[in-house]
């Protein structure tokens, strides 16, 4: 089981390919942010090195393509660059990999692997520049949007930013345009004299299973478009039904065609094989393309579900076959914004590879259905598209149509879904300063890989409406909030939900005051995956995992140590046995997280001892004018415990689980009433509810007292609050002006004698 911080999924390894990128050949700039969700493929790494987790956060690769990472893998491909063919994501051997097709032709021949490997990325990347390092023969290369810092030898040191990796995104469109028509890669143009670019400081890629043992044969591909010509430009994918690992999981799998063939070097064995016909890319030979019409500007895919290799052979994919175009019917009127088919193919023995087509360019995707079940093993296919609000709606909506399609067949891809089969859930998305800002879901569906949607732009503050599909109940969503558009940053991520059919729900995201929260558990089974006891001891280990400038909404994570657009943070952590400390440093440097929590450990004395720890976490920035600063100090007591257990879906650390018990640390919760979405509560009397208990998994403790104190000059005077409640539950009442910053300081005590200390500078605010 992949373990992480917070919401992993484990699957069985993937492939995922999607389809055509914002622009085609020609030129133009995209209308819309594609995202593609991969689940990451099965782990277990032996030190702290998760799969990102968390807000999602944006890695740069030097496409100039950005990939989000939180529970999923997503991608948003670079907008506005002379783009072709299709983005190829991969996920094997731990490793998740989103490479570019024009990319595809240079790995190995100038581009290195590890440019493309999130993990390493997200790693790496550090405000917003990607190191690289390059090899050469002869003078240093000059390379579009690289900025050399230092060269030796034949190796040079420098780095992209975003908008220089787009323009080297762009540079590479143009290469791979020429390079195609002569039907050579990496040998001219920036890869000449050797050029070749990799990640700094990284490792290359594991090699791909060794077949040098096994009988090589060659399989050709032919490929027609949809004019009836020979195919040039577009892809072709070929994987082993039966051990994908042999041939299927490394990038010598992926091809494209060229005057109407690409071929293969593969063991015997089972096969099928999937050709992706994207619009704008392909170059007909033996006549001229015509102008596209409506059915050229469509996203072509053929699956070819089976076929077997016992000598050199040849086999078909004729874009003239994809002949059922997805459409999906909903209630209310709606624009197909993106469309998937994922086609998962499942041997006998139960291994699964999963291929996802999404075409970006438009909503326009063509297949060709198939009537019969595959005679080795099975196939799975899901259908899925997001259909958003036309722009005359008065408040914004999206539809997400998934369905999982009958097992063995690939059907006519025509759905009708009505609202009684349709969950609404209404989106209150609060942000202290106007701006445009975006709200996602990701679905969790039995089998399938991963999930599709592209970023629409909102107006934040606001208001969003979701429809989703159920399942009957059997489907889980995941919302995203993000505040700022353009850097994908700030807001809050929802833990996996599921919802009834006709279900009408709300739900507040980002509302103030945003302080330090832990992992929640709210389904009460492994739906969310691993999640890690955010105060934990596993025998003398004490791990503690905190998300700061998180909402308190049970379940939800916030932006953490990571800044809203072009913002900072810092902070720092410190933990005390007794009075003396035992760690202490910048909350930043979390060992191996690239994720905005702080994950860090100490080894205190197995005797019975005080604990205390102490977080503060600082965000400026012109978005972060709201919960600016926390200041968290947790005290209990604490010792070696046992034969400690918690529940599988839940872990203590990395390394052990081992006498596994969580710390009766005090949790807050916060909630304002009239509360506007802009965090502003009407001036004068103030009501503020608090909510106090232990931290999930530890044993409750009579809460004995709560006190509030408040402060309209940023913690220069202070007046106490009038505090009423028990049982956990309190409210705060208290007079502030109109037009001032609220900073509160709340304290809590327990019948064990745990306490907790929490000072949020500027929490909300009152209206002017």
């Amino acid at each position: 089981m992949t373990r992480s911080l917070f919401r992993p999924r484990a699957v069985a390894a993937a492939l995922a390919v999607a389809a055509a990128v914002c622009v085609p050949m020609a030129n133009g700039p995209a209308s819309a942010s594609p995202v593609t969700a991969v689940a990451p493929a099965a782990a277990k790494p032996s030190a702290p090195r998760p799969v990102p987790a968390g807000l999602p956060r944006s890695a740069l690769l030097i496409s100039g393509d950005r990939v989000v990472a939180g529970s999923s893998i997503a991608v948003i491909p670079a907008s506005g660059a002379d783009r072709a063919g299709a983005d190829l994501e991969l996920s094997f051997a731990s490793r998740h990999y989103v490479i570019p097709s024009d990319a595809v032709p240079y790995l190995g021949r100038g581009l290195d692997m590890s440019l493309f490997d999130v993990g390493a990325v997200a790693g790496l990347e550090r405000g917003g520049a990607l190191p690289v390092r390059i090899s050469y023969f002869g003078r240093a290369p000059r390379l579009p949007g690289v900025t050399i810092t230092g060269a030796s030898g034949h190796t040079a040191s420098g780095y992209l930013t975003a908008a220089s990796a787009r323009v080297f995104g762009a540079a590479l469109a143009r290469q791979f345009a020429s390079d195609r028509s002569r039907g050579g890669y990496g040998a001219d143009g920036m890869f000449a004299d050797g050029v070749r670019i990799g990640l700094a400081g990284t490792a290359a890629p594991p090699p791909a299973a060794p077949r040098s043992a096994y009988p090589m044969h060659t399989l050709t591909v032919d490929g027609t478009d949809s004019s009836g010509h020979p195919d040039t430009g577009d892809l072709v994918l070929v994987a082993n039904v039966n051990n994908p690992g042999l041939f299927g999981e490394s990038f010598d799998a992926i091809n494209d065609f060229y005057k109407g063939t690409a071929k293969f070097s593969v063991p015997a064995g089972t096969y099928w094989a999937v050709g992706i016909f994207s619009p704008g890319v392909g170059v007909s030979f033996g006549g001229a393309r015509p102008r596209p019409g409506p059915a050229d500007s469509a996203t072509r895919v053929v699956a070819l579900t089976q076929f077997t290799i016992s000598a050199d052979r040849t086999v078909r994919a004729d874009a003239r076959t994809a002949t059922s175009k997805m459409t999906v019917a909903v209630p209310r009127p709606a624009i197909p914004a993106i469309a998937t088919l994922t086609i998962g193919r499942i041997s006998a023995g139960g291994q699964s590879y999963e291929v996802g087509v999404t075409p970006v360019l438009n909503a326009v995707l063509y297949v060709n259905p198939t009537r019969h079940p595959p005679a080795d093993g099975t196939l799975q296919a899901f259908s899925a598209m997001q259909l958003d609000s036309p722009a005359t709606a008065v408040s914004p909506y999206q539809y997400y149509a998934n369905i999982k399609d009958p097992k063995g067949i690939i059907p006519p891809q025509n759905f009708q879904l009505s609202a009684a089969s349709l969950a609404t859930v209404h989106e209150n998305l609060y942000a202290d300063v106007p701006g445009t800002g975006s709200f996602i879901a990701f679905s969790l569906i039995p089998g399938e890989p991963g999930s599709t949607a592209v970023l629409p732009r909102l107006a934040v503050p606001g208001r969003d409406t979701l429809y989703l599909s159920t399942g009957g109940g059997s489907f889980a969503w995941q919302g995203i909030y993000t505040q700022d558009y353009s850097s994908v940053s700030g807001g809050q991520m929802g833990a996996w939900a599921r919802y009834r059919p006709g279900q009408v729900a709300t739900e507040d995201w980002n509302a103030y005051p945003l302080h330090t929260a832990p992992n929640v558990d709210v389904s009460g089974d492994a739906l969310n995956g691993d999640m890690i006891v955010s105060a934990n001891r596993s025998g003398n280990v004490l791990t503690l995992a905190f998300m700061p400038f998180t909402d308190s909404v049970p379940g939800h994570l916030g932006a953490g140590y990571t800044p809203v657009g072009a913002g900072t943070v810092s902070g720092t952590y410190q933990i005390r046995q007794n009075g003396t400390t035992i760690a202490s440093g910048s909350a930043l440097n979390s060992p191996g997280i690239p994720t905005g929590e702080i994950y860090q450990q100490a080894t205190p004395s197995p005797k019975p001892s005080v604990i205390s720890f102490t977080l503060t976490a600082r965000r400026t920035g012109r978005q972060s004018t709201l919960s600016t600063a926390t200041a968290t100090t947790w005290t209990w007591r604490s010792a070696h415990e046992s034969g400690a257990t918690v529940p599988p879906w839940w872990y203590c650390s990395f390394a052990s689980n081992h006498n596994c018990a969580a710390q009766p640390l005090l949790m807050l919760r916060y909630a304002v009433r009239g509360l506007g979405l802009d965090g502003a509560a009407p001036p004068g009397a103030q009501s503020l509810a608090v909510t106090a208990g232990q931290l999930p998994l530890a044993a409750a403790q009579k809460v004995t007292k709560v006190t509030v104190q408040v402060s309209v000059n940023d913690g220069g005077t202070w007046a106490s609050a009038a505090v009423t409640g028990s049982g956990g539950s309190y409210r705060a009442r208290f007079t502030t002006p109109a037009g001032r910053y609220v900073t509160l300081r709340v304290t809590a005590a327990d019948a064990a004698g745990g306490q907790v200390s929490e000072t949020i500078t500027r929490a909300y605010a009152t209206a002017s």
